[in-house]
């Protein structure tokens, strides 16, 4: 029985490790993804002229997990509307897929900000805009590495480590 209760008190304290450990990943995978997303809704302004919400609707399609589910939401939004903005769409979809994103409030800040230029101006300020928000998603990308080099092993080693240590003391 002791020896079970070991056992367990150890997988609690690797898992708790990994899973924290696996959000820095999430969150560098998140933003390649809305990275490459957005680039999908530049070509689609740009070289389709495709209507914001179709084109969300397309990017929503393609991508997969919380990424994918915000810009169907997006495009939900858009549809469904009864007179929001572009931005109030962008703005509610957002806050819905919040808890499923493993992006910072910092990295939200740069998708609030390029809400408030989506739908508002001609096709070459949409770009520009969506070209600014990917630079600075490629720098909190670039961040998320970084941290992620420096935390996940930390995080893996410390859960195991802890598990290790509080069943020694319990023997």
């Amino acid at each position: 029985m002791k020896l079970l209760g070991a056992v367990m008190i150890f997988l609690a304290c690797a898992m708790t490790g990994f899973w924290m450990a696996r959000h820095y990943a999430r969150r560098t995978e998140e933003l390649r993804q809305l990275r490459g997303a957005l680039s999908l809704l530049e070509t689609e302004i740009a070289y389709g002229a495709t209507p914001l919400y179709l084109a969300c609707r397309h990017i929503g399609e393609q991508e997969t997990g919380p990424v994918g589910r915000f810009f169907s939401l997006v495009s939900q939004n858009l549809t469904q509307s009864d007179g929001h903005s572009a931005l109030e769409c962008w703005q509610r979809a957002l806050s819905e897929v919040k808890g499923e994103l493993a992006i910072r409030e910092r990295d939200r800040r740069i998708l609030h900000r390029l809400g408030h230029k989506l739908g508002l101006s001609d096709k070459p300020d949409q770009i520009h805009h969506l070209r600014l928000a990917q630079a600075n998603l490629e720098t909190e990308e670039a961040h998320a590495i970084k941290e992620q080099e420096t935390y996940e092993k930390m995080f893996r080693s410390l859960g195991v480590l802890t598990g290790a240590l509080l069943v020694i003391l319990m023997y």
